[in-house]
Order: structure tokens, then sequence, then C-alpha cells
């Protein structure tokens, strides 16, 4: 039996964070971050395991928090700042805001993706590391 890749997906709303859950169940192992502050947990403790990452564009900083972006923290996790060591797996920038998925990938994302369209983007990804 293979073991599942881990991805991280950082966004708010729990109904999306569980559609993708759902649609990624069997394929992928999800690791959720609501926050900024829980991306960085997870990036300190756990990145080496992720295989990929999936970012809303507006998240709060912590809970019960101020909104910002996710901007500094996909420039952080490229420069190696934000991670134990630089991430470089694929990262994937979503966001309503065209602004937002444009900072994002100059940030260092490397897929813009409609919301309704990352858990395939996930899979044709994820189907092609080794």
């Amino acid at each position: 039996m293979r073991s599942l890749k881990k991805i991280l997906i950082v966004e708010d709303d729990e109904i999306i964070q569980d559609g993708y859950a759902g649609l990624l169940n069997g394929f992928a192992e999800v690791l959720q971050a609501k926050t900024i502050q829980q991306a960085g947990i997870f990036l300190t403790d756990k990145h080496e395991d992720v295989a990929l990452m999936v970012f809303d564009g507006n998240v709060p900083w912590e809970p019960e928090g101020n909104f910002g972006t996710t901007v500094s923290l996909i420039a952080g996790i490229r420069a190696g700042g934000t991670c134990d060591g630089k991430f470089t797996g694929p990262m994937i920038a979503t966001s309503s805001s065209k602004r937002l998925l444009a900072e994002q990938i100059v940030a260092g994302c490397d897929y813009a993706c409609p919301k309704k369209n990352v858990p395939e983007l996930v899979k044709l990804l994820i189907s092609k590391l080794v």
C-alpha cells in the first residue's frame, strides 16, 4: 500500500477546507491551517513531510485576529526563512482577488487556481511527484 502525500492547505473557510479534505480523501493526507500562525507551526514542525501547499489569499494571522494576506508567508517559505530549510515543492495560490493571486505568484506560488478547481489540480500535481 502506498503512503499518501501530505498537503498543507491554508484556508480559513471551514466549508472549503472540509470540501477539499473530502474530495482528496484517500488521495492525499490533508493538513489544515486556518490561520497564518497555524501554517507557520506546521511548516516549522512538519514541512519536510509536506509535498504540496495551497494558499488562500486572505486568512487571519491568528484565531480571532486581523486578516492579512499569505503573500509574506509564501515569500518566507520560498526564501527558507519560514521553514527549517527551503521548500521546493509546488505551491498553489487561490483567491477571489486577481491582485492577490498575482502577488502570490510573484511571492513564489507556482500556480493560480480557482477554489473550485483546487482538488483536481492537487491530484494532477501529486500524481506527478515521485
